[in-house]
C-alpha cells in the first residue's frame, strides 16, 4: 500500500528564532526517511490549499464546505466565511484574540445575524450562522480581493492580513461598517456588563462558489484527519474519511493520505514547547512506525509532504539501503 503523510507547519514561524527553538530536537526516524528519500521541491503553499488542489480544486473552499458540513442547502453563489471575532488593541496594533474564548451563544448569534442582514440587505449581502461561532456571508459576485485565513492571524497584528487586491478599499470600508454595527449592538452591551469579550468584528476568509463541483479528484482511497471540512470534502469526492489521531498503528491496508496537524496550533500561537512536544509525538506515533512498515514491506511507497516548506519526499524500501544519504531535517 501507499502511505502519504501530509504535515503542516513543520517550520517554526520565526526564522530568527528557529535555531534556538529546534536546538537538541532529535527525530531519528523522520530525519532518516527524509534524508534517504527522493526529495522534490515545489512552491510552498498553505496545507488547506494543497488539499484543495489534491481534490482538483484551485484552493480549499472553506465557506462552501461549511455549508456542506452543516447540512445546509443554501442559495447558489459566492460565499465567504465571516466568523465572529474579538479584536484587542495594544502597543503592537490590533490583534485577534482566541476565537474559542468568545463562546457566542445561539441567541447572541441570531440577534447579531438579524441586525447584519437588516443593515446590509440593500447591498445584496446575506449573513448566516451555520453554528454560533461559524458564520457565513453570501455576496452578489466573486470579490476581486484576497482574504487571509482566520488561523493565519492568531495572536498577530491584523493590519498585514486585511483584504488585499483591486477591491481592498471597498472591503476595508465594509468591515469598518460591520464593526460599528456590532460595537453598538445590545448583545455587546450585555456581554460587556458580564465581563465577556465583545464580538466586535467579523473575519472574512475561505471564499468559494456553492455548490461545489460534482466530480472531484481522489487523492487516496482513505483520508485520515481531524478537520470536519476535510471530511465534507471527502464525502463529496466519494473518499473514505476517518479520524486520524490514533497513530499509524490504526491505519488499514488501503492507499492512505494522513493529514498530521499536530504542529499547527502550536506554530500559529508561537507555543515553542508544545511545538517541540508535537514533533516528538509525531516521531513516536508516525515516523518510527512508518520506517518499520517500509522496512518490512507493509508500505510499497511512503510519501512525506511538507506544504508550507515546499518539500516532498518519496521513500521506497530500497532507499533505506542508501546509507551515503545523510539524515535531513527541514
Amino acid at each position: 500500500m501507499r502511505c502519504h503523510l501530509l504535515i503542516p507547519h513543520v517550520l517554526w514561524p520565526s526564522q530568527a528564532e528557529s535555531a534556538e527553538i529546534t536546538a537538541g530536537l532529535t527525530l531519528p526516524a523522520f530525519s532518516r526517511l527524509a534524508g534517504r528519500g527522493q526529495r522534490e521541491l515545489f512552491t510552498a503553499l498553505p496545507t488547506r490549499d494543497w488539499l484543495g488542489q489534491a481534490f482538483g480544486l484551485g484552493d480549499f473552499p472553506s465557506a462552501p464546505l461549511t455549508l456542506k458540513s452543516a447540512g445546509i442547502d443554501e442559495v447558489a453563489g459566492f460565499w465567504l466565511r465571516a466568523d465572529p471575532v474579538h479584536l484587542s488593541v495594544n502597543q503592537r496594533g490590533a490583534e485577534l484574540a482566541d476565537p474559542a474564548a468568545l463562546a457566542v451563544t445561539q441567541d447572541e448569534a441570531a440577534q447579531l445575524i438579524a441586525a447584519l442582514n437588516q443593515q446590509f440587505a440593500d447591498d445584496g449581502l446575506h449573513f448566516l450562522a451555520a453554528t454560533p461561532e461559524c458564520w457565513l456571508l453570501r455576496v452578489p459576485e466573486r470579490p476581486d480581493a484576497a482574504f487571509a485565513p482566520l488561523a493565519s492571524v492568531y495572536g498577530r497584528n491584523i493590519n498585514e492580513f486585511l483584504p488585499q487586491g483591486r477591491e481592498a478599499v471597498r472591503w476595508h470600508r465594509l468591515i469598518n461598517e460591520i464593526q460599528m454595527l456590532l460595537y453598538g449592538h445590545p448583545v455587546n452591551d450585555k456581554r460587556a456588563g458580564q465581563g465577556k469579550p465583545l464580538v466586535n468584528s467579523l473575519w472574512l476568509w475561505g471564499g468559494g462558489t456553492y455548490p461545489l463541483p460534482a466530480v472531484l479528484q481522489k487523492p487516496a482511497e482513505v483520508v485520515l484527519g481531524n478537520d470536519p471540512l476535510l471530511a465534507a470534502l471527502c464525502e463529496l469526492a466519494g473518499v473514505q474519511y476517518a479520524a486520524g489521531s490514533n497513530g499509524l498503528s490504526a491505519m488499514g491496508s488501503k492507499d492512505t493520505l494522513a493529514v498530521l496537524d499536530d504542529l499547527t496550533m502550536p506554530a500559529l500561537w508561537h507555543d515553542a514547547l508544545a511545538w517541540r512536544n508535537a514533533w516528538m509525538a509525531l516521531e513516536q506515533n508516525w515516523f518510527a512506525p512508518a520506517l518499520a512498515a517500509l522496512r518490512t514491506g507493509r508500505f510499497s511507497e511512503l510519501i512525506i509532504t511538507l506544504p508550507e516548506a515546499g518539500v516532498r519526499m518519496k521513500v521506497y524500501r530500497s532507499d533505506l539501503w542508501r546509507i551515503w544519504r545523510r539524515p535531513w531535517l527541514p
